[in-house]
């Protein structure tokens, strides 16, 4: 939706989609207002094949988002350079003809190409990887001519190992005009993190440090942000909550409850490892915390690479953790050391990065 809403102005946009976009919906949802452009499902077959993926999610459980990228690539291939100059891919890979500017926020081929300790892929996720090949005709070499754009440079680190390309990077939006300052003085001494309740977020280890933290002396908490499913992982999390009074599950909270909760709180904390950018952990800062991340993926960049909050694992954490709540001094040298996120995340430097590529792809 941002990149719609950065082009719309000065070209001529359709948004190319399987079924007919909400967009009030979405500008909702995106906080954004995008009203001039066009939409275009991609032909009859569009609304059955993303009937037929979601009825399969249904009966199976499986999300099958890859295929239906696959199917997708193969239906807009020819189609899209014939009716426009310039195709914007903001999802998957698309191996297209004509000039297109794709925008990676973590790639859909390829992944039997990676390390294992980054994609550590089963033989049905191989066998499903090599079908949605199939399906949509996708060629590496053809990727590689292309205008990429990643989400973080750790993820062009990733596509190049993928596509042997070196991608630009133009860092998402963060939206921060609705957080408010708090002194540090008048914070609590405190631990938000924000995700959603999987087993990827690593929420149960995130806990286990606050553990460690208390057991160690310091009167901390945490507060976690995020959708509940029904499954194992999220009923583990609710039974780890319930038996400590200083954990708070909040679930999925309004945005004025989530804003409230960041601005006054000192710290964050985030457990997904090799996280592709790491909206949240932005927010984080923004909201002027000091975020504890992993020592892996995009977030570290928006820590600006900070050593003394990039942790390895829980002791790792505990240590850093606790020098870090001990010195005041260190707080006050790690927060002047973070980034200003409106400047280098912010919505309206995205946008206008999105135009500056386009004008150049088009030679405007």
């Amino acid at each position: 939706m941002h990149v719609l809403e950065a082009l719309q102005k000065k070209y001529d946009v359709t948004l190319v989609t399987f079924t007919d976009p909400n967009l009030q919906e979405q500008n909702e949802h995106y906080k954004t207002n995008v009203n001039n452009i066009h939409t275009d499902q991609v032909g009859s077959f569009g609304p059955i094949v993303r009937r037929s993926l979601e009825i399969s999610k249904m009966i199976s459980g499986i999300q099958l988002g890859r295929l239906h990228a696959a199917v997708f690539d193969r239906l807009v291939r020819s189609w899209l350079v014939e009716n426009f100059d310039l195709t914007f891919a903001t999802g998957s890979e698309l191996t297209i003809d004509g000039p297109s500017i794709q925008y990676i926020h973590y790639p859909w081929y390829g992944r039997e190409k990676l390390p294992e300790e980054l994609e550590h892929l089963s033989q049905w996720e191989r066998l499903h990887d090599r079908l949605c090949e199939s399906i949509s005709g996708h060629e590496y070499s053809n990727i590689s001519s292309k205008n990429i754009i990643t989400n973080s440079d750790w993820t062009g680190e990733v596509v190049e190992q993928i596509y042997g390309i070196s991608p630009k990077t133009i860092y998402p939006p963060v939206k921060t005009d609705d957080l408010y300052e708090v002194s540090w003085k008048e914070r609590e001494n405190g631990f938000v993190c924000i995700g959603r309740i999987t087993p990827s977020k690593n929420i149960h280890r995130n806990i286990k440090i606050i553990d460690r933290l208390r057991e160690k002396g310091h009167n901390v908490h945490l507060h976690i942000i995020g959708p509940i499913s029904n499954g194992n992982y999220s009923q583990k999390i609710c039974d780890l909550a319930e038996d400590r009074s200083y954990i708070s599950l909040e679930g999925k909270v309004s945005r004025d409850r989530l804003v409230d909760l960041v601005c006054t709180h000192r710290y964050g904390i985030h457990g997904m490892e090799n996280e592709h950018f790491g909206i949240a952990v932005a927010e984080l800062v923004a909201a002027g915390t000091i975020p504890f991340v992993p020592n892996s993926g995009g977030q570290q960049e928006i820590v600006n690479r900070e050593e003394q909050i990039i942790y390895d694992s829980v002791p790792s954490a505990m240590k850093k953790i606790d020098i870090v709540l001990s010195e005041s001094d260190i707080q006050k040298s790690i927060k002047k050391g973070l980034p200003e996120i409106d400047e280098q995340f912010g919505p309206d430097r995205f946008k206008k990065k999105i135009r500056d590529v386009v004008a150049e792809t088009l030679h405007d």
